[in-house]
């Protein structure tokens, strides 16, 4: 039972303060107090896709199901533990959430919306000051669905903020451009892409140097772009366009806003993998990963941006920042438990040492005795060991490779 406690001490808590505090960047060795300049550190946190798992997620989970309830608090529980450890361990100074904040937030009606709202909040409830900055996903504001769109980005202006908008923090500008918005079509509403098209034109990329592009969507790159090898489950990006959303801005619009903007670096969402990709010399993108364990990865992640700044230089360093496996802790909890039950049961006595129950009897006395019950010993308990092992064992691989 002690060997029950501590696993479920490590997988409830330590394994996440571990997995937070390897996030903990340091100050790159090159800049040092013996360079001339003077450069000013400001680390932010990035959080993509959340997408709070709610009765239109899976047809499998129904509103009013047992399912739906366990896979609800369970997403809630493991974001909402994440984001109080990273307020407590890491420092930074604001946070960007880059889209799909909610997972049918153009779907679901007034009054669910406002109970999102409301998981929303408490899920990722500020515990210390700092600034929040939002970005507007397909799954909070729809992509190509008609006039609902216009309601659906009021509705996500009024709770989380503007569609496209400027702001600066560690002498870095973060423009960030409504990727949904941005393309003149039938399907969206021509006041949302005129305000978005007329935002963009608006920015003069002096004006605003040093500058990071926050969108959404990821912007265009050739077909099989490697993504790097931090990219672990959905390999290259493929441009493919469905029911409300799209994978990467088309080729043309992604030029032009580069253009327009020249970031040193961009920062994206949506795919729910990780992936680094290289647009130019100076320009580097980054997709950062789903906070979620329910959206179709494994491993779950953050990222932690140094923005180092002085006047003659500036860059930017990206640590990504894996998440535990939900997974492979619900699976080992599924080994624990009967394992657990079989030790406890009235079956399982302890009579000297002599284990699980043998019909031997020692012919010798003393210590070779002993010995001798132990060695009988060892065919039942491997037997009956592997046979509560081995199906669990292959149940524990098993998620962990999906």
């Amino acid at each position: 039972m002690l060997f029950c406690l501590l696993s479920v001490i490590y997988c409830e808590h330590l394994i996440f303060r571990q997995a937070i505090n390897s996030c903990n960047s340091e100050t790159p060795s090159w800049v040092s107090i013996k360079e001339p300049e003077v450069y000013n550190i400001t680390r932010v946190i990035l959080i993509a896709d959340p997408q709070l798992t709610d009765a239109l997620s899976y047809s499998y989970a129904p509103e009013g199901s047992v399912l739906l309830e366990i896979l609800q608090f369970y997403c809630d529980y493991y974001m909402r533990r994440n984001y109080r450890l990273i307020q407590e361990n890491l420092h930074f100074e604001a946070a960007f959430f880059l889209g799909d904040l909610f997972d049918s937030g153009r779907k679901i009606e007034e009054n669910l919306y406002e109970e999102e709202l409301q998981r929303f909040n408490k899920i990722f409830h500020k515990i210390k000051e700092f600034p929040v900055y939002n970005v507007s996903g397909n799954h909070d504001i729809g992509y190509r669905i008609g006039p609902k769109q216009a309601a659906l980005a009021t509705k996500f202006e009024e709770n989380f903020g503007p569609l496209n908008y400027k702001v600066t923090v560690g002498g870095f500008t973060f423009v960030t451009i409504s990727s949904l918005t941005v393309e003149e079509e039938i399907s969206i509403p021509k006041e949302l892409s005129t305000q978005t098209i007329n935002f963009i034109e608006s920015l003069n990329s002096e004006d605003i140097y040093p500058s990071i592009l926050l969108t959404h969507v990821p912007l265009w790159r050739p077909r099989n772009t490697h993504c790097g090898s931090e990219n672990k489950e959905h390999g290259p990006l493929v441009d493919r366009i469905g029911g409300s959303y799209r994978n990467m801005l088309d080729k043309g619009v992604s030029e032009h806003i580069l253009e327009k903007v020249k970031p040193v670096h961009v920062f994206s969402g949506d795919d729910h993998d990780i992936c680094e990709v290289q647009h130019s010399e100076t320009t580097t993108e980054h997709t950062v990963g789903t906070f979620s364990w329910l959206q179709g990865v494994t491993h779950p992640s953050f990222a932690v941006v140094s923005l180092i700044h002085s006047e003659k230089n500036s860059t930017v360093v990206v640590d990504i920042c894996f998440l535990p496996n939900m997974y492979a802790l619900l699976s080992w909890y599924l080994i624990l438990v009967p394992v657990s039950v079989w030790f406890a049961s009235p079956g399982f006595k302890h009579q000297g040492l002599v284990l699980l129950g043998t019909n031997y009897s020692p012919i010798q006395s003393g210590a070779r005795g002993v010995l001798q019950r132990v060695l009988y010993s060892i065919p039942f308990l491997c037997k009956r060991m592997l046979f509560i092992l081995l199906p669990s064992l292959c149940l524990y691989f098993g998620f962990t490779l999906l």
